[in-house]
């Protein structure tokens, strides 16, 4: 019995470094982006991909497929502790409601004022592939 409780336990072990390791790595780029200025958080390109499809999305980070990488979303690829993340970013501009917040398409001159920033983090273990994503608004 003990022979089956020594590989799960360092496996589980291995399996919270890494979710640490790509939560930081998540956390690292939110705080890359945010320390710009507002001005020069570029918002990502409403073309297809990343939004498949406009008028379903509404250019809203949220829905968008992160797990399969995508140039449009600036993948990173990070090697640490033996393991290559690939760290993207989705930004969209949002309007703030009672209910949260809704995703607007930047068309003409729209600026609402605050943005989204969506970061997905990936890597790939033994044959599974994990990730962690978060995100953050910034605000003019």
């Amino acid at each position: 019995m003990m022979g089956l409780f020594v590989p799960r336990a360092t496996k589980l072990a291995l399996d919270n470094r890494l979710r640490w390791q790509g939560s930081e790595l998540s956390r690292a780029r939110i705080e890359q982006i945010k320390t710009q200025p507002y001005s020069l958080i570029t918002v990502t390109t409403n073309t297809n991909p990343p939004f498949p499809s406009i008028a379903a999305n509404g250019c809203d980070c949220r829905k968008v497929d992160m797990s399969q990488e995508d140039p449009m979303l600036n993948p990173t690829h990070i090697d640490a502790s033996s393991t290559t993340y690939t760290v993207q970013s989705c930004i969209n501009y949002v309007d703030i409601t009672g209910g949260g917040w809704q995703s607007k398409c930047p068309t003409g001159t729209l600026d609402t004022g605050t943005k989204a920033i969506r970061v997905y983090t990936s890597w790939k273990s033994g044959n599974q592939v994990h990730a962690t994503e978060s995100e953050l608004l910034v605000s003019r």
